[in-house]
């Protein structure tokens, strides 16, 4: 039987353990709205030290990922997907770290988005196709999709010049998930002391 955590897990099925579930329950209701204010407010500047940042964090998070999928031994079968996606964090990661020039590293997080957008918006895509089909709920799920894929799709076309606009979309998109968590969240809750 699936553990409470277990069953909170993102759609995406990425394994996580129960400490940082917590910590990013916490994340997600406090740091995201704060920093989407910020990316939405200070795009261009925060622009600048892009590679850093976003290099620094695929870096952080890919690691433990690859550590917690090691710990629970992904490798003994076939499903490598949390191993697969925690190699690509950390590659992609390493090569944006080693830019030295500015442009650069902006290009290549600008197609490494893109990239990473396509792929969750098809996973979102063969969902859409599945809830259209067995006639559940799809219309925002399909507004999602198609805005991901889009918006991917430009970044990967225009990576330089659209970064900054896709920076603002970031922020945009963590206050609106914070706030979307936090109230299926609180549902969960209720539906749970009932």
């Amino acid at each position: 039987m699936a553990s409470k955590h277990e069953k909170s897990r993102s759609k995406h099925k990425l394994l996580i353990p129960a400490w940082l579930l917590k910590i990013d329950h916490l994340i997600e209701a406090i740091a995201f709205p704060v920093a989407g204010l910020l990316l939405l407010c200070l795009a261009p500047y925060i622009t600048d030290y892009a590679g850093w940042l976003v290099g620094g964090a695929m870096l952080v998070f890919g690691l433990l990922m690859m550590g917690h999928a090691i710990y629970h031994k992904e490798y003994a079968s076939l499903d490598t997907h949390n191993s697969a996606i925690a190699l690509t964090l950390v590659i992609c990661a390493v090569v944006v770290l080693l830019q030295h020039d500015h442009e650069s590293c902006i290009t290549l997080l600008g197609i490494a988005w893109g990239v990473f957008g396509i792929y969750f918006g098809v996973e979102d895509l063969t969902e859409l196709l599945h809830n259209i089909t067995h006639r559940k709920k799809w219309l925002l799920l399909g507004i999602e999709t198609v805005a991901t894929l889009v918006l991917s799709v430009l970044l990967l076309m225009h990576p330089v010049s659209h970064f900054t606009v896709h920076v603002r979309i970031l922020g945009v998109e963590l206050i609106v998930a914070s706030l979307h968590k936090t109230h299926f969240r609180h549902q969960q809750l209720q539906a749970e002391e009932v």
